[in-house]
């Protein structure tokens, strides 16, 4: 595959790993990202031609782009996984700590 064959190829993948996380679609984020980690180590830094640079610029903005989006991911589950452990530690405290039913007509 050509050296601008490639950037291109790699600027769709990009994008469309950029769209993939944006809709939540991680198994085709996995894919994609698969993909482009193998287009990657085919691609020849020394066969790189100055006129596949515009290419390559946008893939470089579209990276810093899906780098923004995964932060802001990983951040959101964080909250969500705090929250989650905030709220069984409440429950865990009001819950009985006695495995015994408990009984109106015996307590009085």
């Amino acid at each position: 595959m050509a050296s601008s064959e490639c950037c291109d190829r790699l600027l769709v993948l990009t994008l469309a790993l950029e769209e993939s996380i944006r809709q939540d679609a991680w198994g085709e984020a996995e894919a994609l990202l698969r993909e482009r980690g193998e287009l990657l180590e085919r691609l020849d830094a020394d066969r790189i031609q100055p006129s596949d640079r515009p290419l390559l610029e946008r893939c470089r903005e579209a990276e810093a782009r899906v780098l923004g989006l995964l932060l802001s991911s990983r951040a959101s589950v964080g909250r969500t996984l705090r929250q989650t452990l905030e709220g069984r530690r409440v429950a865990a405290a009001y819950s009985p700590r006695s495995t015994q039913p408990v009984s109106l007509d015996s307590a009085g």
